[in-house]
């Protein structure tokens, strides 16, 4: 009987062996498995967080490449709103409503002897005209403001009709009137006798009217005095010109 039970358990033992190590290799297996998913699982949720950091950094790229842009549509080769400070503010031209005589605004840099006044004025090709010509002195006297013995009109006889000082040429008779023409008025360092809207310094400027008893001479008028006066036409000589068309 002993040895029948001994046997029986014996049998047991060699059937439930391979069993338990079947379930202990499954147990084994399963949280293999488990720990797998969850590094599956762990994975695919770095792998997602790092995709969505990765949106994200290219959202900033996006972002920095629409800043460059932006950057770029304002930079100084986009903005040509600005005014250029090399050129004259405003227009080219000012018309004299008194006269209806279109002048140059801004006289050239240079000065030069009459003679290169006269050619530079006729060469002239500014704001659309061609026509352009150095003022004879009634034109260029027309533009004195503020000195009353010499503005058109004034105590000064002296025209672009009437140039001539003394002598049998002379179209008035009191030679000591034109006094009040080489006088002028006082001395004006920073404001010229001229209109507001012309610019320039306030120096001699040529007209085009000759002395008629000499063929060397030529009027020009001073702006910081309002006087006028005559010069030699020779290289020793360099004034200022301003342009006229019209008229």
């Amino acid at each position: 009987m002993n040895h029948m039970i001994k046997t029986v358990l014996m049998g047991a033992l060699v059937f439930c062996c391979p069993l338990l190590c079947i379930l202990g290799c499954s147990d084994d297996a399963a949280y293999e498995t488990n720990n797998d998913n969850v590094d599956s699982d762990t994975g695919k949720q770095n792998g997602n967080d790092t995709g969505k950091q990765n949106d994200s950094d290219k959202q900033n790229d996006s972002d920095t490449d629409k800043q460059g842009e932006s950057d770029s549509d304002n930079g100084p080769g986009a903005d040509t709103s600005r005014p250029d400070t090399s050129e004259p503010s405003g227009p080219l031209t000012w018309v004299d409503e008194t006269t209806d005589l279109e002048w140059q605004r801004t006289p050239p840099e240079d000065e030069m002897e009459a003679g290169d006044g006269i050619k530079y004025c006729d060469d002239l090709d500014l704001d659309g005209h061609q026509d352009w010509r150095l003022p004879n002195l009634s034109e260029l006297r027309s533009l004195i403001r503020g000195c009353p013995v010499t503005e058109t009109g004034g105590e000064c006889p002296l025209t672009s009709e009437c140039v001539d000082v003394g002598g049998p040429a002379s179209c008035y008779e009191d030679y000591s009137e034109t006094y009040s023409c080489t006088r002028g008025c006082s001395f004006r360092e920073e404001e010229c006798y001229w209109p507001s809207e012309l610019s320039g310094p306030c120096r001699f400027y040529w007209s085009d009217s000759p002395k008629s008893s000499s063929g060397y001479l030529n009027y020009y008028i001073s702006f910081a005095h309002a006087h006028l006066n005559t010069r030699h036409i020779s290289e020793k000589f360099k004034y200022k010109v301003r342009c006229v068309r019209g008229g």
